[in-house]
Formats: C-alpha cells, structure tokens, sequence
C-alpha cells in the first residue's frame, strides 16, 4: 500500500526534531528503508511545525539516495508519537488526533506514563505506591510503607531521572524538591530470576497489539540500584522461552485491561522480588529502537513487527 507515516520527533518547545545520536539515526534509516519497501514513506517532525493541517517542515531519508533532505507540507496517514508527555505538547497533540490517526493515542500515553495513574489502574501489580505534595503527607505516607529502603520518583519522567533509592530513615530529612512526587516501597530483586539471572535486575518486556516481541535484563553499575541504561546500566537480550511465567502472567493482565486501544506499541518494566513475586516496576509507551550489534536479529524481528503494526492499522482504518 502507498502511504505516509510521520514520527513525531519534536515537541512544541523546540523546533529541532533531528536524530542527532548516530546509531538512533542509523536505526531510523533501516526502519525506513524496510517501509520503504512496503510501500510506506516516513518522514520526521515536530509540534512546532503542526499547522492544523499539515506538518509545515519534515525531514525525510531517502533509501536509494542513502541520504537525508528536508520537504515541505506533509499531510501523513498516520503518526507514530516519539516525543514526552508534557503540558506544552498535551493540546496539539490532541487537536493532531481529531485529524489524523496517532500511534500510541495520547489518552493512552497519559495512563503509561503517568506513573500514579498507572499505579491506580495495575495497583495489584506495583509495589505499594503513594502521590506526596509535601512534608507532612511525606511523613504520613511512610508509616505505611513496610521495607527499609524506600523509592521516590517524578510522575512523569524517563531514563531514571531524578529516581532515588535511600534507606528510610534517611527520607524523613530530605525536601520537597517538585510539586508533588511518588513515594514506593522498595523492590528487592537481589535474589535475581531462577535460571535467568542472578542478582538485583529488572526485566522490560515490549509488546505490540498485544504480543510480545522482545524482551531484556537490566542491570544496575556497581554501586547503584538503578538498572537504567542511561544511569550506567547494562542490557542483555533474553528469548521470549527465557521469560518467566510470572512475567507472562502479569503481561496478560495488563494486556487485557488495554484491550480497548488498538495496535499499542509500549513496554513494560519488573522484576521478582525476594518473595518470588513480580512486580511492575513503571511502563513506557516509547520503547526505544537502537540494539547492540551482536542483537541484529532481534532488531530485524522488532522492525519488522512495528512496520506490520502501521500498516495493519492503517489498513483498519481506512
């Protein structure tokens, strides 16, 4: 089929939406090239150049000339969202919707990511979580919370940022730094996975319409108990057979509870605790495209299954 896929790239506030990182452009050029050859193009913008009507301003690869170029006056079929979820970016994108079909929809995009709202809705799944917006619900708040090391995280936020594991009693001292933040139990995987893994881990799983289609370890540097990759962790892909029931199970529940969106494309964070029970760690409805080398065909699996995702739903759609 003959059609325009636009991934969204740049939010409001700024008008770059360049893929700067070389192996994330790399990445973007086989995507590309492999839709390419379906009969799909796919340009990259921003919010900053949505006019109401059409996206002003793309960026574009070219697969036979091997190269990149700028075009004017895109009106896609479909987007793919890549950019974060912000007040800024939250209006457009929504006006974006009433136009023009979005993978993943930002109603979506506001439960996944919203850590509390998300809480709320897997509430069975997660560690025991509270919403604090100062000292005193601070202090209330851990008495309910029974393990000796405690998590307080942004709602909103990737890549770790701002996350901070500290021992209780340490917490009682700090400030209230945001206008509210979350306050968790923590999740002690340093009993690891049997068979899978040893040690203090956390496991993303990536799923789209509602299969799973890859999944990896985490692991913290030393010194840390953050396994994100941005923070200094390591990755190592696992075979969807190494995936444990547990995880299987938890996916299931998830999945079912979003059976009402269609063709989601997001992952999932967990990790067993030391009473073999999994737990989701947060979700992510932007799963990252750039794979080690040595992962090449995972990588190929992956591109293909999130090609097939686009043009099944435009299929749907039109």
């Amino acid at each position: 089929m003959n059609a325009k896929l636009l991934i969204l790239y740049g939010g409001i506030k700024t008008k770059s939406f360049e893929i700067a990182d070389p192996k994330y452009r790399e990445s973007y050029e086989i995507i590309t090239s492999l839709a390419n050859e379906r009969g799909t193009d796919i340009f990259f913008s921003g919010m900053a150049y949505w006019d109401g009507k059409k996206f002003r301003k793309a960026n574009y690869y070219s697969p036979a000339k091997k190269s990149w170029t700028y075009t004017k006056n895109i009106k896609p079929d479909l987007v793919f969202d890549k950019i974060t979820t912000s007040f800024f970016n939250v209006a457009l994108k929504r006006d974006l919707e009433k136009r023009i079909p979005v993978l993943n929809p930002s109603l979506f995009d506001l439960i996944c990511n919203n850590k509390f709202l998300n809480y709320l809705i897997f509430e069975d799944l997660y560690p025991r979580s509270f919403l604090v917006s100062n000292v005193r619900e601070l202090r209330s708040r851990l008495n309910h919370i029974e393990t000796n090391k405690v998590v307080i995280k942004p709602t909103i936020g990737t890549c770790g940022k701002n996350v901070e594991i500290m021992d209780r009693k340490k917490i009682k001292k700090i400030g209230i730094k945001n206008d509210h933040f979350l306050l968790q139990e923590f999740i002690d995987s340093s009993r690891g996975i049997p068979n899978v893994i040893k040690g203090t881990h956390d496991l993303r799983i990536t799923i789209i319409d509602s299969k799973i289609i890859y999944a990896y370890l985490r692991t913290p540097p030393k010194g840390s108990l953050l396994c994100n990759i941005a923070l200094g962790g390591k990755m190592k892909n696992i075979k969807n057979s190494e995936i444990p029931k547990e995880a299987r199970i938890a996916c299931r529940k998830i999945m079912e509870k979003l059976t009402p969106f269609e063709n989601l494309v997001y992952s999932i964070d967990m990790a067993l605790d030391k009473d073999r029970k999994m737990k989701v760690v947060e979700m992510n409805s932007r799963p990252g495209v750039y794979f080690y080398p040595k992962d090449r065909k995972t990588r190929n699996r992956y591109y293909n299954v999130l090609i097939d995702n686009f043009i099944n739903y435009l299929k749907k759609i039109k």
